[in-house]
């Protein structure tokens, strides 16, 4: 089986020089830093987007150095975000690290023979931007190997033309595993494999479903890991079933059961590492510069970020997490024999803390667990609530027994009753373990009792966040909203409120479950509460929860300074000041003072990774198109 990193895409839940450590043991030292004081002290949240564009420049800040600067940028509008409205106009970088940032006076004496000056002309630079939760190079192998159907209208006959011209072109093949499968091609939201069967009946087709919770076999398939009707589902699974109790193929979180075939898809390692340049490529050039992945492939990939990083190939900072098999003392063990074997790893490039766990599945595939029975439109039993992966006692140990060795919990947690279960596992921790600068997240919260909200501020949890999943998306909004009823899906992704309870958020799209990972569109989204797509920006169709929006500002925060809190690297990168990674995005337009309806627009125009140039790009405004059509 291929890693989270390097192969096939794992859930919407399961689902980078000098090599030095920078680390001691991977554990956070210091004195303690609260969410709620983080974002005090990086700035005043909500501060006009006029003030802070207004502002004027900075006081210089300079690292003594006898060294020219291998690269210069000046006449720009420099937002550090060290607060709000810190700007300047120029910075220089050595070695990979600011050490300079001021105005262009100040920077003159910076400039070599050999010094690379960008001149800016009024482009605005802000740091490069953090993806919170990315599952990389899975898209990049799926799409060149795998049957793909991300790109295909979502109808059954498109679909099976993909699959027969993918059968045409590999006929011997035995294992066929599929993505990206969207259930609003079916009736009632609901796959069964005479689907697959009527293009391929001779070898086994698993096709994971958007979310990659769900997954679609063949008859083969089925046969292959022996699922009936008398097949027990894993803890936290769901087998569907039709009228006479058979399964039709469609599983929800079965993970245990579909492995064994997953496990016949591989591909060798020259494949993976060209994958994951080749995703480092796509990345850069959206400005991403630093990615969290939440889970999966966690040796093969510590050793080719390691490999890359010796040889200057990586243009991405990443923290690599991994998952934890058993959500109990034992599985929480393990992890910490793990992570403590591997803390060499750490590095400018790297970091190796965070636990995933997995408490719930999706929305869409009706196992997302709620407080409250699901929707009658959902199809399910009048008091269904969904699956649950472990008890509340055993989340509690398990995240105790983590905690206390120093590392991150992430949970996966989309239901409010998810949500509930990882925060009363928080509170345990911190109970039994005393206060420190855990860090610990809680990937999607999607729903959240009204309760819950500030108690996530006030437990300091971090809200690894997907903002292209806030407006009426076409991918999951209508499934949500006919499983969980209107006025529950109403209460979806309360960022406003999240916000205002001192939660630090992050900002992602769980690529490649949707492959839209451009922060500018999902700053758009975030602070519009609608579609950032050219021709949808102003229609109701897409509108939801316009109460909900938050500032540009904001927005630009999740992607920058908190996505380098949450990855545990706020000391090296997130702000532009002296002694920082020089990771840089410099745009067309300033974002803050712009329409916000057009922050999509602006173009990338460089990307600059440890103070290498990584992307150029050529335009300043863009077309502001969906990468995946609906």
């Amino acid at each position: 089986m291929q890693s989270s990193l390097l192969g096939p895409s794992l859930p919407r839940c399961l689902y980078e020089g000098n090599w030095t450590p920078w680390m001691d043991g991977g554990k956070m030292d210091g004195s303690e830093i609260t969410r709620r004081g983080f974002i005090a002290g990086c700035s005043a949240l909500g501060a006009t987007v006029m003030s802070a564009c207004s502002q004027g420049a900075g006081s210089p800040q300079a690292k003594a150095t006898d060294n020219k600067a291998d690269l210069v940028l000046r006449g720009g509008e420099i937002q550090t975000m060290k607060t709000d409205d810190e700007v300047v106009s120029a910075v220089a970088a050595a070695d990979g690290e600011i050490v300079f940032v001021g105005d262009d006076e100040g920077v003159q004496k910076y400039i070599g023979k050999d010094t690379k000056v960008i001149d800016l002309d009024g482009l605005y630079v802000l740091p490069g931007f953090i993806d919170g939760h990315n599952h990389g190079a899975s898209h990049q192998l799926e799409k060149k190997f795998d049957l793909y159907l991300n790109e295909t209208a979502p109808n059954q006959a498109s679909y099976q033309k993909v699959m027969k011209d993918y059968r045409e072109k590999y006929p011997d093949k035995k294992y066929i595993l599929g993505h990206g499968l969207n259930l609003n091609a079916f009736e009632n939201n609901s796959p069964a494999h005479g689907f697959i069967d009527e293009i391929i009946d001779d070898a086994c087709v698993f096709i994971q479903d958007m979310s990659v919770h769900g997954c679609l076999l063949n008859k083969k398939a089925m046969d292959e890991i022996g699922l009936t009707k008398d097949t027990k589902a894993p803890d936290g699974g769901t087998i569907y079933t039709d009228g006479n109790g058979e399964p039709t193929g469609y599983l929800s979180d079965c993970f245990s059961l579909t492995a064994p075939l997953l496990a016949k898809v591989t591909h060798d390692a020259a494949q993976e590492k060209a994958a994951f340049k080749e995703f480092m490529k796509e990345m850069n050039s959206y400005g991403i510069t630093a990615f969290q992945v939440p889970g999966g492939g966690f040796e093969d990939g510590l050793d080719i970020i390691r490999e890359f990083a010796k040889s200057g190939k990586m243009t991405m900072r990443v923290s690599l997490g991994q998952f934890v098999d058993d959500l109990n003392a034992d599985g929480a063990k393990k992890i910490v024999k793990v992570f403590d074997k591997n803390q060499s790893y750490n590095s400018d490039w790297c970091k190796v803390t965070l636990a995933k766990a997995i408490i719930d599945g999706v929305p869409e595939g009706k196992s997302a667990l709620l407080i409250d029975p699901y929707d009658s439109a959902a199809g399910m039993p009048a008091d269904y609530r969904g699956p649950v992966s472990a008890t509340q006692d055993e989340l509690n140990e398990m995240t105790a027994i983590i905690d206390k060795a120093g590392y991150q919990v992430e949970f996966h947690a989309m239901g409010d009753g998810a949500v509930n279960m990882a925060l009363n596992a928080f509170e345990y921790a911190l109970k039994h373990n005393g206060k420190r600068d855990a860090r610990h997240q809680i990937a999607h919260a999607t729903l959240m009792k009204d309760e819950d909200i500030p108690r996530m501020g006030d437990l300091n949890v971090i809200g690894a966040m997907q903002p292209m999943w806030f407006y009426y998306d076409p991918f999951f909004s209508p499934l949500e909203e006919k499983v969980f009823g209107k006025a529950r899906f109403a209460k979806e992704y309360r960022i406003k409120d999240m916000l205002d309870a001192g939660i630090v958020m992050t900002g992602s799209i769980d690529y490649p479950i949707t492959l839209e990972a451009r922060p500018l569109t999902g700053i758009q989204a975030g602070a519009t509460q609608c579609s950032p797509f050219d021709g949808e920006e102003d229609s109701a169709d897409y509108l939801r929860n316009p109460d909900q929006a938050v500032t540009v500002l904001d927005m630009v925060k999740m992607y920058t300074v908190n996505g380098a809190f949450a990855l545990e690297m706020d000391k090296q990168i997130g702000t532009i000041e002296v002694g920082k990674k020089a990771d840089f995005v410099v745009l067309g337009q300033n974002i803050l003072s712009c329409d916000v309806k057009d922050v999509a627009n602006t173009g990338v125009l460089y990307t600059i990774s440890d103070g290498r140039v990584v992307y150029t790009g050529k335009d300043k405004s863009v077309k502001a198109e969906p990468i995946q059509g609906a």
